[in-house]
C-alpha cells in the first residue's frame, strides 16, 4: 500500500507539473474497489471467502503540432503491462496490454460480480470466469504483449489485425490475430480468428436490444494440432433494468478434449442484480451452478455472494 501511494503522489506530481508547464496534458488517476463475502458449496464441503481487490489506473495523452495523437495508460501494480498508442485519421496502432485482433473484433457477454473472488466459478465465477484448464472465453489464451492496429470506421465495419510476442523476443508461439466488427440498426456483430505455433482459435459473436433487454451470444472455438488438446464455448447473457437496479442472467456451455483424451464439459448458469447506491458504488448480489463432467463422473458447484464495488 505504501509503495501504491507513493507511486500515486509521483504521479500526480508529475502530472501537475507538466500541465502546468504546458508540454503534455494532465494525466489522469482512477481507481476501483471491491468487497464482500460469497459462499461455496461444492459435494458436502461449503466454505466461505471474504472478496477484497483494489486497483489504481493512471492515463495521459497528448497532440503534436501535425494532429498525431498519443498517449499511455496503465496500472499501478506489478504485473501489468502499460499501453501506449499512436492515432490519427489512418487509424489507431496500440502496444503492451491491448486486445489482439479477435477479442477486439468480438461483442462480449455481460458479466456481474466482483472482481477478486477466491473461489471463483459459481455465481461471480459463471459471470466472471466459468471456462476449464488456462482457456479464458473472455480472450483467445493466445497472446502476450500485444501491438493492435484498428482501422477508420467504414460504412458501420471496423477492422482490427494484431500480433502478439511471448517473452521479449520473437518465437514459435507468437500471436497472430484478424477480425471484423460491424454495427447496423442498434446490433454488433463480430468475427475473429487467431493462431499461435500449433494451435489456432475462432469466434463469432453478436449483441443488441429486444424490446427492454440488452442480449449477446458468442461462440468460440480453439484446436491444437500439436497435442489435440480442443475446446468449444457457448455464452449467452441477458440484461434488462429493473426499478433503479439491473437484472441478469448468463450461461456457459464448454466442452473441451484434453491431449489425453480425457472429455470435460462444464455447464454454468448465474443470475446477478446489480444496484447503484450513488457516488460511484453499486450494490452486487449474485448467485450461480456450475456442474462439471471429467470422464463421465458429474461435480456440482453452487455459490451466493453479496458485496459492493466502487469506482473513484
Amino acid at each position: 500500500m505504501k509503495n501504491v501511494l507513493i507511486a500515486s503522489t509521483a504521479l500526480v506530481a508529475f502530472a501537475g507539473a507538466a500541465f502546468a508547464d504546458g508540454h503534455a496534458s494532465p494525466l489522469t488517476l482512477s481507481g476501483s474497489a471491491d468487497f464482500g463475502v460469497a459462499s461455496v458449496s461444492q459435494g458436502s464441503n461449503t466454505d466461505t471467502y471474504f472478496i477484497h481487490d483494489f486497483d489504481i489506473s493512471w492515463a495521459a495523452n497528448g497532440t503534436t503540432d501535425a494532429g498525431l495523437q498519443f498517449g499511455a495508460s496503465g496500472q499501478l501494480d506489478d504485473d501489468t503491462t502499460p499501453t501506449v498508442y499512436l492515432a490519427g485519421s489512418w487509424g489507431r496502432i496500440e502496444f503492451g496490454d491491448a486486445d489482439d485482433g479477435m477479442d477486439a473484433a468480438l461483442p462480449g457477454v455481460s458479466t456481474a460480480g466482483l472482481e477478486d473472488n477466491p473461489g471463483g466459478s459459481g455465481a461471480y465465477g459463471v459471470a466472471a470466469n466459468a471456462s476449464i484448464g488456462d482457456y479464458d472465453r473472455t480472450d483467445t489464451g493466445l497472446g502476450s504483449d500485444e501491438v493492435l492496429y484498428t482501422s477508420p470506421t467504414f460504412g458501420g465495419a471496423t477492422f482490427y489485425a494484431s500480433y502478439g510476442i511471448q517473452g521479449q523476443s520473437t518465437n514459435a508461439n507468437d500471436t497472430g490475430a484478424v477480425g471484423i466488427r460491424y454495427v447496423v440498426g442498434g446490433w454488433t456483430i463480430g468475427a475473429g480468428y487467431a493462431e499461435a505455433g500449433t494451435r489456432d482459435a475462432y469466434g463469432i459473436g453478436v449483441s443488441g436490444s429486444i424490446g427492454p433487454a440488452n442480449v449477446a451470444l458468442q461462440y468460440r472455438e480453439q484446436e491444437d494440432t500439436g497435442t489435440a488438446n480442443d475446446q468449444e464455448d457457448i455464452d449467452v447473457s441477458v440484461t434488462f433494468a429493473a426499478g433503479a437496479g439491473t437484472v441478469g442472467a448468463m450461461a456457459n456451455f464448454s466442452e473441451r478434449t484434453t491431449a489425453a483424451g480425457v472429455s470435460q464439459d462444464v455447464d454454468g448458469f448465474g443470475v446477478w442484480y446489480n444496484m447503484p447506491l450513488g457516488g460511484g458504488a453499486t450494490l452486487n448480489v449474485a448467485a450461480g451452478s456450475q456442474e462439471v463432467f471429467v470422464g463421465g463422473v458429474s461435480q456440482d458447484r453452487d455459490e451466493f455472494g453479496v458485496g459492493v464495488s466502487m469506482s473513484f
